[in-house]
């Protein structure tokens, strides 16, 4: 069980720090991506648009999972952390999880617009993605 945690560690740190890295791409004015990463509703308006802050704050969050990942892949936790740990790892699954539901309009496995680049995106990769990162954060964090 040991290297199937350790596979699920370094999976999940690769895929947060790429994401984190796409995020300080955009915030510093990238556009490659953009466009498809963010819903639009029925008449193509874009449902928020975010700015560099929110970016970095997002990058920053992907960033502090990546270091959490890493951790725990080089068994770092010391036993009296292992609280922390589960639920450090339970509020991850728990956020990726919601993402994975989604709005129940725009965004995730029970979206309502189905139509768009974004949705195309979301359907095929980003809630599958979302499912993966929460079922794994669940393991690691020996939840289930």
């Amino acid at each position: 069980m040991t290297q199937v945690f350790e596979i699920f560690s370094l999976l999940n740190s690769i895929i947060f720090a790429l994401i984190s890295f796409l995020h300080v791409y955009w915030a510093f004015g990238g556009k490659s991506f953009f466009l498809s990463a963010i819903p639009k509703d029925r008449s193509g308006k874009l449902i928020f648009s975010p700015g560099p802050i929110a970016c970095l704050i997002v990058a920053s969050g992907l960033l502090l999972f990546t270091a959490l990942n890493l951790l725990n892949f080089f068994s770092y936790f010391p036993k009296e952390y292992q609280n922390f740990n589960k639920a450090a790892f339970f509020l991850i699954a728990l956020i990726f999880g919601l993402r994975a539901i989604g709005d129940l309009s725009y965004v995730g496995f029970f979206k309502k617009v189905r139509s768009g680049v974004f949705a195309k995106w979301d359907t095929l990769l980003y809630s599958p993605l979302c499912l993966f990162l929460s079922l794994s954060h669940l393991i690691l964090g020996q939840i289930i």
